[in-house]
């Protein structure tokens, strides 16, 4: 949190595969923290994965124009996720990752 106790950034991540919908609510959760709370959004690819081994991006209303359209989800998705969640929640909860 940022001095003052004021969020200033929010992450994104996904923890499965692709599912209908989840770009729309990527959209909207990128377009709703920019435009309505001045908040910068960070993605994390490969979902869990990415969250551990600091692959992450931030996400910017250009990031988000035009997905509702397209298949598959954004560069958050997590193909790999399932395989790997314990083993990186268990990483978060050691402090091992700057994301944590």
């Amino acid at each position: 949190m940022a001095p003052g106790g004021k969020i200033r950034r929010i992450g994104v991540l996904t923890g499965g595969w692709d599912c209908p919908g989840l770009n729309a609510v990527i959209r909207a959760v990128v377009k709703t923290a920019i435009g309505s709370y001045r908040l910068s959004v960070v993605g994390f690819e490969n979902g869990f994965g990415g969250l551990i081994q600091n692959r992450a991006r931030d996400l910017t209303m250009s990031d988000v124009v035009g997905i509702l359209p397209r298949g598959g989800t954004i560069p958050v998705q997590s193909a790999s996720a399932g395989s790997n969640s314990c083993q990186s929640m268990s990483i978060c909860k050691a402090g091992k990752s700057k994301w944590c």
